[in-house]
Order: structure tokens, then sequence, then C-alpha cells
């Protein structure tokens, strides 16, 4: 490379790190990746510059540098708990020429409403001034020729937590920035050592599913189930909405691509406990009489969802009920009139699934104006009326899991579907011609593109987060412990440029700090716990930043098996931290029982996710792990000594007593995969894989009525519960 080419380079690359954009980054080998310049050009424009050319870098570049010190104050301020609220003005220096007297307005947002209000709470404002001292000001700077100044001001004004309007006056200058006041650590339930099951909501069933599939009402008992032994909590997959219809519409059963983030998914309605189900003959005519009735049955005992037909199935009976309750003078109307009222961005998401079953088109088809043609009246009123009893639904099932425990633990997906309904309204928020993924590493030789595009980090912060507050919000209400998916997520993302492979990406940073505040002041508002998904290669400030704002991170028993060296696998066991989620495997690893097999290196193999040399160094570190973890169990009395002579131990003793270490230990949340018990060898999900693998479709092989006789189940959780009752030596 040429000393010009070379300039031009660092300019490019200066110019990217002034839009977020890291240009570089080390892998999990230790090996540092320059971003090719390919991948820089097409990645900038998303972020607000237009460059094709190093002459147009210079220009970006001037403009940028401009624009960060023309700009008074940061888009948001943080300021944690009972702390002085102090700003740092960026101002241009011939503002200085006089000792100048500064205002501030601060208006603090209203507590969300609740569903018994009728009036929205008052708007509450502080006002504050003071004088801009000489000793206030520092830092002279000269930028492109105009000459600024850093100045110093302190509130000293106690504010409540939450999220506030800063407004500033300074002689002719006028500032605008969102301050948000917020605990510096997530709240804490304040029981410790609990413990409770995961199963994706899809994959639990009972006789008393009336609509075919798992839904909140099997949760609920699920949750009944889990207190009867002793437990406290059920974990399951996101349950937002997915696209479920068969082309020309787009068809995605992952509860990690949702149509939207602010609703719940209809699927999952207890159709037995919709209070106009039996009011309406129409809608009991469409679910028990034939051919109905034999479908259910039909998908009932089917090993994998038909989510198409179950969908369809459903869909005609809640059609019958919707056009009934929309009649004059049904019961419950009001309640519903005041649900709606509440929840504008419901009515506003119902509309966009009218729009686009009337059009028969994905939203980027659709013209700019929409008219009251393109709307399909019955499917406003079926969406609707799905949220409105979903949420009673939700409402029910986190007041009965909150009697036991915490609550619920529900899980946040990092992206939406690109064809959804956040995509679409939210528009602004997401990077254009870009998708989230991650760079190769030890399980993806290629590296992954998921699908849904990034966040835009300018955007979220010039609009003071608003659409990711009302994401959380939507979800932590009914959550007494949240998972964000890929927590690494609120520090930097792979982003990969359309048209570039998955390798290709770049990271782009956001403000963590920023989101921090955000959790703990969701976290304290609804009393849930926050948990963040740090498996995989992680950079060391993000498991710093979970502990000092005590987000729980994950420890999980096969990961650290395959991780790390075999001596050092009993003292990471023994030693587990307080402030995080235990278990042995995830909805994204292989179950326990095939891990012992190795079926997932013979899937890696097969889809050619890894290359020959990992897989078989995989083959090779498998046995070992294996080993070396069975030998800790029976030192630790876990397993009997005699265990040691066996040449295969059985997947549920393995199981049972991986998660009675565990619940020996400090960790404040132990999970058991409920299928796991049983010794399931298929997973839930292959990562790396969309037809190739039946993902996000396996039912649980039993029924939960018939866990409270299984003998598997039963001994593993019993004994589960009595090593958590224990006070660790």
């Amino acid at each position: 490379m040429s000393m010009t080419d070379n300039a031009a380079r660092q300019r490019l690359e200066e110019l990217a790190r002034l839009c977020g954009v890291l240009p570089s980054y080390t892998d999990v080998f230790g090996n540092v990746h320059a971003a090719s310049e390919d991948t820089l050009y097409s990645v900038l424009p998303a972020l607000g510059a237009e460059v094709n050319s190093p002459a147009e870098v210079e220009d970006a570049l001037r403009e940028r540098r401009l624009a960060q010190w023309r700009r008074p104050l940061e888009p948001v301020l943080v300021s944690w708990d009972a702390e002085p609220v102090r700003l740092t003005l960026t101002l241009p220096t011939q503002l200085l020429a006089s000792t100048q007297r500064w205002q501030i307005t601060l208006r603090r947002e209203p507590e969300p409403m609740t569903g018994s209000q009728i009036d929205p709470p008052p708007i509450h404002e502080t006002h504050h001034e003071g004088e801009l001292a000489p000793s206030d000001v520092h830092e002279f700077t000269e930028v492109e020729g105009e000459r600024f100044a850093k100045a110093s001001l302190t509130i000293r004004h106690e504010l409540p937590h939450g999220y506030h309007e800063l407004h500033l006056k300074l002689g002719n200058l006028h500032a605008q920035a969102a301050l948000f006041v917020a605990p510096r650590k997530c709240y804490m339930y304040e029981r410790e050592r609990l413990w409770g099951v995961f199963i994706p909501t899809w994959a639990v069933h009972d006789a008393q599913c009336t609509g075919g599939v798992g839904d909140f009402g099997t949760l609920k008992r699920l949750q009944q189930f889990v207190a009867e032994a002793g437990g406290h909590m059920v974990a399951t997959l996101p349950m937002m909405p997915a696209f479920l219809e068969e082309a020309p519409l787009p068809f995605d059963p992952s509860p990690y691509m949702p149509v939207t983030r602010l609703a719940w998914n209809e699927l999952y309605l207890d159709l037995g406990n919709l209070p106009e189900l039996d009011a309406c003959e129409a809608a009991r005519h469409a679910l028990n009489a034939a051919p109905a009735a034999a479908n259910l049955q039909h998908l009932r005992e089917s090993r994998y969802v038909d989510y198409a037909k179950l969908n369809e199935v459903r869909k005609a009976v809640l059609d019958q009920i919707v056009a009934w309750f929309f009649e004059k003078d049904r019961p419950h109307f009001d309640e519903f009139e005041a649900f709606v009222d509440h929840n504008p961005r419901i009515a506003d998401y119902a509309r966009f699934r009218a729009v686009m079953t009337q059009r028969q088109q994905r939203w980027r088809d659709w013209p700019d104006v929409l008219e009251a043609k393109d709307v399909h009246e019955p499917t406003l009123r079926y969406h609707l009326y799905a949220q409105w009893r979903a949420q009673t639904q939700m409402d029910e099932l986190d007041a009965e899991a909150r009697k036991h425990g915490p609550g619920l633990l529900l899980d946040m997906p990092l992206g939406v579907h690109p064809d959804g309904y956040d995509a679409w309204r939210e528009r602004s928020y997401f990077l254009d011609r870009c998708s989230a993924g991650a760079p190769p590493d030890l399980a993806h030789k290629n590296g992954q593109d998921w699908g849904f595009a990034p966040l835009n980090p300018t955007t979220l912060r010039e609009k003071g987060y608003r659409y990711l507050i009302h994401c959380l919000r939507f979800q932590i209400k009914n959550a007494g412990m949240l998972r964000m998916d890929h927590v690494m997520g609120l520090h930097r993302l792979w982003c990969i440029p359309q048209g570039l492979g998955g390798a290709q990406g770049v990271y782009v940073r956001y403000e963590p700090e920023e989101v921090y505040a955000i959790l703990a002041i969701e976290s304290h508002r609804y009393a849930t716990m926050i948990c963040g998904e740090d498996l995989g290669t992680v950079p060391p400030e993000v498991p710093e930043a979970m502990q000092r704002h005590e987000v729980h991170g994950l420890k999980v028993v096969q990961r650290l098996a395959v991780k790390l060296e075999p001596e050092e696998l009993g003292n990471a066991l023994e030693t587990l931290p307080k402030r995080i989620v235990a278990g042995v495997n995830t909805h994204d690893m292989p179950t326990f029982a095939g891990f012992l097999k190795g079926s997932d290196l013979h899937d890696s193999e097969e889809l050619g996710l890894l290359a020959p040399d990992q897989v078989a160094a995989g083959r090779k570190k498998r046995p070992q792990a294996l080993q070396a973890l069975r030998e800790h169990l029976i030192r630790r009395g876990r397993l009997p000594a005699d265990t040691k002579q066996l040449e295969v131990l059985p997947a549920h003793e393995f199981v049972s007593a991986c998660l009675e270490e565990l619940a020996a230990s400090e960790a404040n949340v132990v999970l058991a995969t409920l299928e796991d018990l049983w010794e399931e060898e298929q997973p839930q999900n292959v990562p790396g894989t969309v037809l190739e693998r039946p993902n996000w479709r396996r039912r649980s092989a039993h029924p939960l009525e018939t866990l409270r006789t299984h003998p598997l189940v039963q001994q593993v959780l019993a004994r589960l519960a009595a090593a958590r009752k224990q006070i660790n030596p």
C-alpha cells in the first residue's frame, strides 16, 4: 500500500470511528481483522455518511467533526442514583465574551398508565438557573477554522428515577437532551437460590390445550406444577407474533424473528379460557365440529407443530368470536375499548396486519399513503381482539407466577422480522440495507447472518431510545426476569452490508451505559430482574458492565465442559458467581442426551458449519470433557463412585448430578431444561440452519399431566429442590 493509499485508509477509518464503526476487531483466536474498504464504504451510508471515494471521505470528515462540536449537549445524558447531574457543554467561544446566565427546565415523563386509569398522570417540571463562571470553562479547541470551548454545569437538585427532558438556555443558545436518572443496579428479587424449568411454549402441552398447542393456560398449569415441586420459575422463549400464513406473505415461525416486539403471539391464546367462546355458538361449532375437531386432534398428536394448519384452524374459531363480539352490546366491550384507548400502538399494529392481508404484499411494495380501502376490516378487528385477550391472559399468568416466586422468565429477542410491523413503523431506527450477525468463530467458520437489521445507534440516541423503551416495557411488565438475547449487542453488534457474506461485516458501536440505565429504570419500575445472554465470544467490558449493574449472566455446563481444560472444569463449577442463571444447556445447544452422543458435531459436519479439523478436534475433546465432568461429580458426591466403571452413564443421571451441583452453588437461579429429564435427543434449534432442520417446531414427548407421575422427572426435580434448600458450606 502506498503512502497515499495508507493516508486515505486512515481517513476512512477515522470517519468510521466518528460514525460508531470499529474498523478492526480481534477474533476468538486472537487474530486482528481489519474491515475491508468495500465493507466500510457499504456500511457508512446507513449511518448517515454518503461516501464513495476518498474525496467524499474528506468532506464527510469535516462535516462530522463540526457537527460534533456544534452540538451543545449530547442527545442522551445519564445520572446514576442521587448523584448531582453534571453537564458538559460544547460552546462557540464568541458566546463566552461575557459571563452568561443559564436556565434549565427538566420535565419528567409520567409513569406509564395502567388499565384502570382514565386520565393521564400530570407532567412534573423543575426549573434551575445559575451563572457560567470563568472557572467552569476549559478545553479551548479549534475545529475546521471555528473555535469552541467545553464548559461544566452541575444541577444539585435530587431528581427522581425516570426519564426527563432537559431544556437549556444560555444567551441565545437553546439545547435539548434526554436525561435518564437511574438506579446504578438493576432490581434484585428479595429471595435468592431460586430454581425453575425451561421449555418453549409450543412444546409444552396437555389435555386442556383446547387450541392444539401450548398456550398461556398451559404455562399457567406448568407454573403450578413447578410450584408443587418446590420451584419458583418457568422460563420460555419469546412469545411475540410471527408470520404463520403461507405465501405470498412471508412465513417464519422463529421466535427470534418476530413481526413486532410490542405485541403477543395470538397463537398462544388459551381458546378454552375465552369468555366469548362460551357465549358464541358459531365459534364452539367451528372448534368442535368435524373436520375441525379431527384436524385439532391430529395436530395435538403430531410430533412437530404444523403452524400454518394450526393457525388456519384456530383462526376459524377466533373469526367467529370476533364477528360475534363486534355486534351490539356485547359483554366486556367497554373493557376492550379501554384497552384499545390505552394502547394506541396495538391499534396501529392491527392496522398493519389488516393492510398486509388486504394488499397481499410486503410493506415495501405499499403506496406511500394508505387509504381506507387498503385496510381489511375483519383482520383489523381480529388482531385488536386477540391482543386484548392475550394481554388479559398474560396478566393472569403473571399473577399466578408471582405467587410462587419472582415470576416468569421471558426472553427479549435481539431483532425483528424485516417484513414486520416494527421494521415498517420504526424504520428510521434500523440500519438500511444491513443485517446483524456474528463473525466467524469456533462454531461457525463462515460467520452468521441473522437476517434482521441492526438498530441505528444515531437514531436511538437522537430519539431518546423511545422505541427500545417501549419494547422493553411491553415484556418486562409481565416478567419476573427478562433475558436479553445477545447482551453484547448493547455494546457492539456485527453488521453485514447487503450483498456481502457473514464474514465481511464490521462491528457497530453503541452507548451501553445509556441502555443499562434504561434497564435499571424499567426493572425497578416493574420489579423484574435482568439477565444477559453472554455466551460465546464476549469482550471483557461486557461482563464488567453486567456486574456493575447487577445484570445476571449465564453459566452453562455443556459450554464450560467444551470450553475449559479438564483440570479447570471442576474449579469453575465450584466457584460459580452469585449473579447468574445456571443450567446444563440452552435452546441453541444439543440436549444433554445429544451432547453425550456428539449429535451436534455430526450435524455441524453434515451441514458444513465447521471445518473438518474443527469437527475432528471436537470429537477428540468431547470424551475428555465428559470424563472430567464425571470425575468432578463423583468427587463432589453427586455421582456414586462405582459409576466411574460404567462405560456409558445414562443421560438422566448425568443431568441430575449436574443440576444438583449447580443447585448447591451460589448461582441465584438454576434452570432445568425439562426435556433433558426424560433424555430427549433432538434439539429445539440447530443454529445456522433454517430449512435444513425442523427448528422451533418439536413438541414435548410427554404431556404436562404425566409429569406428576413420571419417575425420572420427579426424581430429578426432588433432588434439585433439596440441593437448593441446603446452606452452602
